[in-house]
C-alpha cells in the first residue's frame, strides 16, 4: 500500500487523506481510509513524505501530504522490485508452460506405450501381432449328433 500510496501523491503533487484513498478507488486499489492515514502517518517520520495543515472550504482542517526526494527515490525502489518479482514471476511461468506441455507429450507417448503393454506391437494389448481391429471370426461350438 505504501507505493500506491507514494505514486498517488507522486503523480498529484499533494493530497489529503481522503482524496489520495479516493484516487487509488480510482485506479482500482481498495483500502481502507484508516489504514491508508495510519501508513501516511508513519512514512512522514521515516522522512518519505511531508505534511501540513490546510484550510478546508467545508469543514475542518485537512493533513495536506507532499511526497519528498527520498519518497521518491524510496518509490522508484519499490518499483525496481515491483519489476524483478514479476520478470521472476513471468520466467516461472514461461518454464512451467513448457514443462507442462512437455509434460502433456510424455504422458501421451507413456499412455501409447501402456495401450500397448504386451509387447506385440499392435497395440491392443493381447499378445498377438493381429490387428484388434480385423477379428478371427467366432469360434462355433459344434457338438457332434
Amino acid at each position: 500500500m505504501t507505493a500506491w500510496l507514494l505514486l498517488a501523491l507522486r503523480e498529484l503533487g499533494e493530497g489529503h487523506g481522503w482524496g489520495l484513498v479516493s484516487q487509488l478507488r480510482r485506479s482500482g486499489v481498495v483500502v481502507e481510509p484508516g489504514r491508508a492515514y495510519r501508513i501516511l502517518r508513519s512514512l512522514e517520520p521515516a522522512g518519505l513524505v511531508s505534511s501540513r495543515w490546510t484550510e478546508s472550504v467545508h469543514g475542518p482542517r485537512r493533513r495536506t501530504y507532499r511526497i519528498t526526494r527520498e519518497g521518491r527515490q524510496n518509490l522508484d525502489q519499490l518499483a525496481a522490485h515491483v519489476t524483478a518479482v514479476w520478470q521472476l514471476n513471468d520466467a516461472f511461468v514461461q518454464a512451467y508452460e513448457r514443462a507442462r506441455v512437455q509434460g502433456e507429450a510424455t504422458q501421451s507417448a507413456e499412455c501409447a506405450d501402456d495401450n500397448d503393454a504386451s509387447g506385440d506391437g499392435d497395440g491392443d494389448g493381447d499378445g498377438d501381432d493381429r490387428d484388434s481391429g480385423d477379428p478371427l471370426p467366432p469360434r462355433r461350438n459344434q457338438l457332434s449328433t
